[in-house]
C-alpha cells in the first residue's frame, strides 16, 4: 500500500492531521487532603531548585539577613521553636517577595552538656567509661552521636515548611566557627562589653563539670532544724543561729544580733535561710555563701561580692 507523501510548502514542513485518543485513566480525587505527601514532595522541589538560597544580586540594594537561634542539634522541637521560626520565616518570605537579598542563616548548637550525658548513659549500658576511653576517642563517640541524631531537627524545621537557606547550614562546632565565636567574647570582654562574674552552678560531681539549671531536676525534701552555736571572740558565751542548712558553717562570714525581724534582715544584710519565711523572727542571723539561687538573689550585690573574695 502506498503511503501518501508528506507535503511541502516552500522550505517549511507541514505534517499531516491525526487523530489520538485519550487513553489515560482520570485519577480518584482524594476524598481528604493528605498534607504529608503532598508537602514532602513540592517541600523537595522547591529546596532543589534553590528557592531558599541567599539572595547575591550586587544590583539590589536592601539586604534582609536574619539567624536562627541554634537549636540543640541533639534536640527536637518544641512549641517555642515553632513559634519563634514562624515569625522569622513570615519576615523572610516577605522580603524575599519584595526582591531584597535575602539570607535567613540556619545552624544547630553543640549542646555541649546534654550530648555527653546521653553519650555517658550509651557507654554505661557498655559497662564503660570516659575515662577509660580517654578524650579522644570519647570525643570520637561524641561526633557519630552528633551524626547520627543531628539530622533531626532540621528535618523537622523542612516538614514545617521553612524557607532558610539551608546550603549555608553551620554547626557551633565547625571549624572555624568557634573560634570567630571565642574572638568575639574575647574582643567583647577586652572592650568592656560583658563580664564576668562569680555565679551559682549546679556541679555534677559524676561529670565533673557545671550543668545547667534545664539539666537539673529540682527535688523538695523535709529537712530538720538545726542550732548552731557561734562562740563569742572574748570567750564570754555564744550567739546561736538557727538553720536549715547546716552544710553552710563553714562559709559563714558575718553574725549580727539584735531585734531584727527575717524580713529586714534579708533586706540588709541578706540572712542565707530565710527567704520566703518572713513570719520567723531572730535575734542573731547569719551571713554565708548563698547555697542556692533563691538566696542569692535576696543578698545585696556588695554583699555578694564581699563573701565571693573571702572564699
Amino acid at each position: 500500500m502506498l503511503r501518501a507523501p508528506d507535503q511541502w510548502v516552500g522550505c517549511g514542513k507541514i505534517p499531516r492531521m491525526t487523530t489520538q485518543t485519550n487513553t489515560t485513566t482520570p485519577r480518584e480525587l482524594a476524598k481528604s487532603f493528605d498534607p504529608k505527601s503532598i508537602e514532602n514532595q513540592w517541600y523537595a522541589f522547591w529546596e532543589s531548585k534553590g528557592f531558599y538560597a541567599a539572595g547575591l544580586n550586587p544590583e539590589v540594594k536592601n539586604n534582609f539577613c536574619i539567624l536562627l537561634p541554634p537549636p540543640n542539634v541533639t534536640g527536637t522541637l518544641h512549641m517555642g521553636h515553632g513559634f519563634n521560626q514562624t515569625i522569622m520565616d513570615a519576615l523572610t518570605r516577605y522580603h524575599r517577595m519584595r526582591g531584597d537579598n535575602t539570607l535567613w542563616q540556619p545552624g544547630t548548637d553543640h549542646a555541649g552538656i546534654a550530648t555527653q550525658i546521653v553519650v555517658e548513659r550509651q557507654l554505661d549500658a557498655q559497662g564503660v567509661s570516659r575515662h577509660d576511653l580517654g578524650r579522644e576517642k570519647f570525643l570520637e563517640k561524641v561526633w557519630e552521636w552528633k551524626e547520627y541524631s543531628g539530622g533531626t531537627i532540621t528535618q523537622q524545621m523542612r516538614r514545617l515548611g521553612t524557607s532558610p537557606d539551608w546550603s549555608r547550614e553551620r554547626f557551633t562546632m565547625d571549624a572555624g566557627l568557634n573560634k570567630v565565636v571565642t574572638e568575639s567574647f574575647v574582643r567583647l570582654y577586652n572592650e568592656g562589653l560583658i563580664y564576668r562574674g562569680k555565679r551559682l552552678v549546679n556541679w555534677d560531681v559524676k561529670l565533673g563539670t557545671a550543668v545547667s539549671d534545664l539539666e537539673v531536676v529540682q527535688e523538695e525534701e523535709d529537712g530538720s532544724m538545726w542550732h548552731i552555736n557561734y562562740p563569742l571572740a572574748d570567750g564570754s558565751g555564744h550567739l546561736t543561729v538557727a538553720t536549715t542548712r547546716p552544710e553552710t558553717l563553714a562559709t559563714t562570714a558575718h553574725c549580727a544580733s539584735g531585734p531584727l525581724d527575717c524580713t529586714s534582715a534579708c533586706n540588709s544584710i541578706a540572712a542565707g535561710g530565710c527567704t520566703g519565711a518572713s513570719n520567723f523572727t531572730s535575734t542573731c542571723v547569719s551571713t554565708a555563701a548563698p547555697p542556692d539561687p533563691d538566696d542569692a538573689a535576696a543578698m545585696p550585690e556588695d554583699l555578694r561580692r564581699e563573701l565571693a573574695e573571702l572564699g
